[in-house]
């Protein structure tokens, strides 16, 4: 296990200073899957899922989805949802046992080092049937951005460019989420993508 997985297997102190606003996280999502084909009972993957807040909100929007979360931390792991399969794994290390309609990350890419990264593309494209659909901080270059007083935790890239150009996927839609927002994100870009 690297550094940067072992820093967030072990962090509890993140997931109990910022558990999550489901509400935000309602209508960030209803918001970047608004173009998407989902139906009832549609399988939902989400890669680095925390403590589920997303995968609530995902049940707003969905009618009986099949939901599955993916997390390194035991402790956030055990607070999902409890109608969703939970997988404890690095996602740049688990191999995916099966394929879902959504594939989404929301603030986890950007925590994986740049030596990773395909790795965690390779993880995504695997599992994803139909949609990715990834929410983080967008810049057009890496660049690091200091995370609590730290270094090499945080960064901001071009992700979706990178999915797209390495997996010939079709941007689907795109926006952001302003942090002064009625319903704020940390200033995050969602892409949303479709396999061919």
């Amino acid at each position: 296990m690297n550094d940067q997985a072992r820093y967030w297997q072990e962090n509890n102190e993140y997931h109990q200073r910022s558990p999550g606003d489901e509400e935000a996280s309602y209508h960030m999502l209803r918001k970047a899957l608004a173009c998407a084909d989902l139906r009832w009972n549609s399988s939902v993957l989400e890669l680095g899922c925390g403590t589920g807040t997303n995968l609530r909100a995902i049940k707003r929007i969905i009618t009986s989805p099949q939901m599955t979360g993916v997390d390194i931390n035991p402790d956030a792991l055990a607070k999902i949802p409890e109608d969703a399969r939970m997988v404890r794994a690095s996602i740049t290390e688990w191999l995916p046992d099966d394929a879902w309609d959504l594939v989404f990350t929301r603030g986890v890419l950007i925590h994986i080092p740049e030596n990773r990264l395909q790795a965690a593309y390779r993880t995504i494209m695997q599992a994803a049937n139909r949609y990715v659909l990834i929410c983080e901080y967008f810049s057009p270059q890496r660049r690091m951005i200091k995370y609590r007083g730290q270094d090499d935790r945080l960064w901001a890239d071009d992700f979706a460019g990178m999915l797209i150009d390495g997996y010939d996927l079709k941007l689907v839609d795109y926006g952001f989420i302003y942090d002064r927002d009625l319903y704020p994100q940390d200033n995050i870009t969602f892409f949303l993508m479709e396999k061919p």
